[in-house]
């Protein structure tokens, strides 16, 4: 297929050419290797600008017979972890492609310009991926005095910066959600701040909506203490459900339709949660939540029995839950005792699959077939997660965000 004969070749062939006609530029960089390509965009505005352009990304990979290096629709897995003797929060990606996991680590998929605009002792190492939806991060930096939140494409490393948020707002513990509606190339950014007073009647919900490249805020109703939003709440994660927010706070549900009405469209929705052993103070029991196939999950983990039972929502306009039983051996592993484990996220498609971390590392757990597998193994003794697991799909075709309101980086 000759670039220059598709009519989207021709957006690009527009701008004009500095030495190369875009036929010989296009074969050139079809020559290089994957790993290689991106790296070429510094070496002038031609390159770049083609490179950069998601429909010559999805042209190499269907017209070309170069493989890729992975599969259409393979699914990412993203790791935020912390060792204690390194001040930067490390971003670790697992990569499952063909029953394999691979691990990288850094923030390569930020652009070369991004690192060049933040503060010196900023380095892309301080970058945390806060969300994460189909092909698209959410990402965050901070400085001394503000917040900076950024939706990127790794694949095409485009960046759509966020109007900053002052750190009073701000904290380690606020929940952020992240959603798109690519039908109308719009997306919507969430941020609860953690509460600071003793007692509250209601609290301030932060929403960015591309349309109009601005922060809005909207004030929920609640009252109660703040220790029953602080508990929890506040490291349980803002979920995408049905294409609206939820956030499940102590034995009720934050519901919002982002992309219907204002920001002022939260409801707290009260709802019978069928958590069977967290309701017996005979029982030591954790909870956990988390997504699978766009659908609430509710895990409890009976220590004493080593008894879990995952609870799905079916419908959240109805409330209806469908629950489950499984029993984990004490011992999956001869050498890992699953009692000393913690819930990081259930997987985004399998069913009965869960990660699981602990002072040793981060460990796969298939709870059907009671198998369990080491992912990442710790060296240091101190080893903490921080966040959560996310997934990321490698797409035919990459979201562009030039298609959104914002300027680019």
């Amino acid at each position: 297929m000759s670039w220059t004969n598709s009519k989207e070749a021709k957006c690009c062939s527009s701008n004009g050419m500095e030495e190369l006609s875009q036929d010989p530029l296009f074969e050139i960089l079809n020559r290089l290797p994957f790993s290689s390509l991106l790296q070429c965009k510094c070496i002038n505005k031609q390159f770049q600008l083609v490179i950069s352009d998601p429909r010559y990304l999805h042209c190499r990979l269907t017209h070309t017979q170069l493989s890729p290096p992975f599969q259409t629709n393979t699914l990412f897995l993203l790791f935020n972890f912390h060792l204690p003797s390194d001040y930067h929060h490390k971003t670790h990606f697992s990569i499952n492609s063909n029953n394999r996991t691979h691990i990288l680590k850094g923030s390569n998929f930020l652009p070369p310009s991004w690192s060049q605009d933040q503060d010196q002792d900023q380095d892309r190492d301080g970058v945390r991926v806060k969300a994460s939806y189909h092909d698209l991060l959410l990402c965050s930096t901070q400085t001394d005095d503000y917040v900076h939140y950024f939706v990127c494409n790794p694949f095409t490393k485009h960046c759509v910066p966020l109007p900053p948020l002052s750190k009073s707002c701000t904290h380690e513990l606020s929940r952020v959600g992240f959603m798109c509606d690519q039908s109308r190339s719009r997306f919507r950014v969430v941020h609860i701040p953690i509460i600071c007073f003793e007692w509250v009647r209601s609290f301030k919900v932060n929403m960015y909506s591309s349309e109009t490249g601005k922060w809005g805020a909207s004030i929920v109703p609640f009252s109660g203490h703040s220790e029953v939003l602080m508990s929890n709440s506040c490291f349980r994660n803002i979920l995408v459900c049905d294409q609206k927010f939820v956030w499940w706070i102590n034995n009720d549900f934050l519901v919002c339709d982002p992309f219907v009405g204002t920001n002022s469209s939260w409801r707290v929705m009260n709802m019978y949660i069928p958590c069977k052993y967290s309701s017996d103070n005979k029982v030591e029991c954790d909870i956990y939540n988390g997504t699978c196939n766009g659908r609430v999950k509710i895990l409890e983990f009976s220590r004493q029995s080593s008894v879990c039972r995952v609870n799905e929502l079916v419908h959240l306009e109805q409330g209806e839950w469908s629950s489950c039983h499984y029993f984990l051996d004490r011992q999956i592993g001869r050498e890992i005792n699953i009692n000393n484990m913690n819930l990081l996220a259930f997987h985004p498609h399998c069913e009965h699959i869960i990660y699981l971390y602990s002072n040793k590392g981060i460990f796969l757990c298939d709870y059907k077939n009671h198998k369990l597998e080491s992912l990442y193994t710790a060296l240091d003794e101190d080893f903490r997660i921080w966040g959560n697991l996310m997934s990321l799909v490698f797409p035919q075709c990459p979201t562009p965000l030039s298609i959104f309101n914002a300027s680019k980086v």
